[in-house]
């Protein structure tokens, strides 16, 4: 039984890692990836737009270095350090939209104290989210929100993009994966909606503390205390 235990244990890691390595350090390469191809087409026809790619490009990788040490110190997601979700959401739609051109509007609720485990799944779910609108929707808005009811907490991030059908054949493949296992893990789900050229809706929901969080007040704002909460907005 103890065997059989540490096999299942090992497992577990194995899958919350590369969960973790697609949802962060993937997206980022893959997005320096596309500022180094702009790069290339740039070159010839305007230096100084190509070195502010390039610049992306540096910093989009730095970032990248960043997150692979957190993960290898078994830390939480670097982007979170310090500042909270509600500031990490900020700031991540903000690189992002500066990055593909989308805007991106965030609207966040009055908030409430969530456990931390809570506040990195959210924000892995906002960062795969977000990455799929930059490759396959052909949106020009994101609207992004967040909202504490009760115990609950909702994020929801829509596109005007393309869209799907849902009740079609759709294999979501290990973003959309991802996300859902993310939040069955903390017991909430994952709803995605939508229609073709009506763009895609995702609602991430869960309890904003669980049993096994073993989190305190007073430990909660001192993580927090350089204003990693926001009220309004």
């Amino acid at each position: 039984m103890l065997q059989v235990r540490q096999k299942i244990a090992t497992l577990e890691e194995r899958n919350r890692l590369a969960r973790d390595l697609h949802d962060s350090v993937k997206q980022q390469v893959f997005a320096a990836a596309m500022q180094i191809g702009a790069v290339r087409f740039l070159l010839r026809q305007d230096i100084d737009a190509a070195e502010k790619r390039l610049l992306e490009a540096e910093k989009l990788v730095r970032q990248a270095q960043q997150e692979l040490t957190s993960l290898i110190r078994e830390l939480r997601p670097a982007a979170l350090e310090g500042k909270g979700l509600v500031a990490a959401i900020r700031e991540l739609t903000t690189q992002w939209t500066q990055q593909t051109g989308i805007v991106a509007n965030v609207r966040i609720g009055e908030m409430q104290i969530l456990a931390l485990t809570v506040e990195e799944a959210l924000f892995r779910v906002t960062q795969e989210a977000l990455a799929n609108v930059a490759r396959h929707s052909h949106a020009t808005l994101v609207q992004i929100s967040l909202e504490v009811e009760d115990d609950l907490v909702t994020l929801t991030v829509r596109d005007n993009g393309q869209g799907f059908a849902v009740g079609e054949e759709h294999h979501p493949g290990i973003g959309l994966s991802s996300m859902q296992e993310r939040m069955r893990h903390l017991g909430g789900d994952v709803q995605i909606e939508s229609v073709v050229t009506k763009g895609v809706c995702i609602v991430a929901r869960c309890k904003r503390l669980l049993q096994d969080a073993h989190i305190e007040p007073a430990e909660y704002f001192a993580e927090h205390a350089s204003g990693g909460i926001a009220k309004g907005g």
